[in-house]
């Protein structure tokens, strides 16, 4: 049994779209595919000289594929993979940790 076994109940189902090339109007094409995360989520508050701003921090912990470049849909809502990092375990890696850009594609 793996981590992401124990944590089952907190897992969601999340769309992704891949890059798969360039249309004939430079357009990027995509793929879609499902897979079971755990997204988390936060919004921070910060104060500059021009005034507030919010900066949202947000991941994805996946035992699936994941690549920079990749779109996640959450609630219709597209992001952009903006890094992945892996956790290894002796014999592989455990799961993925996938880093969403904080501009809506």
């Amino acid at each position: 049994m793996g981590l992401m076994d124990a944590y089952d109940g907190l897992m969601e189902t999340f769309t992704v779209k891949n890059i798969t090339g360039v249309n004939g109007y430079g357009d990027p094409t995509t793929s879609s595919s499902s897979i079971r995360g755990i997204l988390f989520y936060d919004l921070v508050r910060t104060y500059d000289q021009s005034g507030e701003k919010f900066v949202q921090y947000a991941f994805i912990q996946t035992e699936d594929d994941m690549n920079i470049g990749d779109i996640i849909s959450i609630g219709g809502v597209d992001y952009p993979v903006i890094g992945v990092q892996c956790a290894p375990v002796w014999g592989g890696v455990e799961f993925k940790i996938a880093a969403l850009g904080m501009n809506r594609v």
